[in-house]
């Protein structure tokens, strides 16, 4: 099992408002936040290849509902069991 925990303005969270498009040296940021989202799916999809079970908890998660965020990571590792 994996469990990441993402930043949505540094890993893209889509649809998510709290990842907005740099407004300042959006020449460097744009392709750096490009690199990072395919990193994690890259990084995903090498752990899912190996056989891991895994689960992103987005920030706007944490923030809005903790307790709704926990139980997921919870439901998540019971399934394992």
């Amino acid at each position: 099992m994996a469990i990441f925990v993402h930043g949505c303005f540094w890993h893209q969270h889509p649809g998510c408002r709290e990842a907005s498009d740099p407004h300042t040296n959006s020449e460097y940021w744009k392709p750096k936040l490009k690199r990072n989202v395919a990193r994690d799916l890259e990084h995903e999809q090498n752990l899912k290849s190996l056989g891991y079970r895994v689960l992103v908890v987005w920030e706007c998660q944490i923030e809005k509902d903790l307790d709704n965020a926990l139980n997921a990571v919870i439901r998540f590792l019971k399934s394992a069991e």
